[in-house]
């Protein structure tokens, strides 16, 4: 066998293996250009449509936090990733959000999320969005 058979005959087992550890629900979003009031809080919010709800699993690729001096501010970086089961990404933009609906790890519950460009993709175990944390 050469290396490429090897790496198709493994792929459908590894791809199930990086499936069982998403833990997460998360709900993709389209910001449609339109804001509302919410009425508890008064807060004005952008209106989202739902683009899809699927399993995934937050992974921070790195847990180390870079510290960036821009100007006169202080900003404090994280790489966050979206990972989604492999063949079952949503059609998902630049720009969309991600909101965590369900998780085993309660701190991330309701945090939401901006996709900042295109998914990993190929021979892969499973789509990975680049994200920034929104809230």
């Amino acid at each position: 066998m050469s290396l490429g058979q090897d790496i198709d005959a493994t792929l459908p087992f590894l791809r199930g293996q990086a499936e069982s550890r998403m833990k997460e629900t998360v709900v993709f979003s389209r910001v449609t250009g339109e804001v509302t009031t919410d009425p508890e809080t008064l807060e004005v919010v952008e209106v989202r449509e739902t683009v899809a709800t699927t399993v995934a699993r937050i992974k921070y690729r790195t847990l180390n936090v870079q510290d960036r001096d821009q100007g006169t501010q202080l900003i404090a970086l994280q790489s966050p990733e979206v990972h989604v089961p492999f063949g079952a990404a949503p059609t998902v933009r630049t720009d969309d959000r991600v909101q965590v609906t369900a998780s085993e790890d309660p701190t991330l519950v309701d945090r939401l999320f901006r996709v900042t460009g295109r998914p990993q993709a190929g021979q892969t175990t499973a789509h990975r969005f680049p994200v920034e944390e929104i809230s």
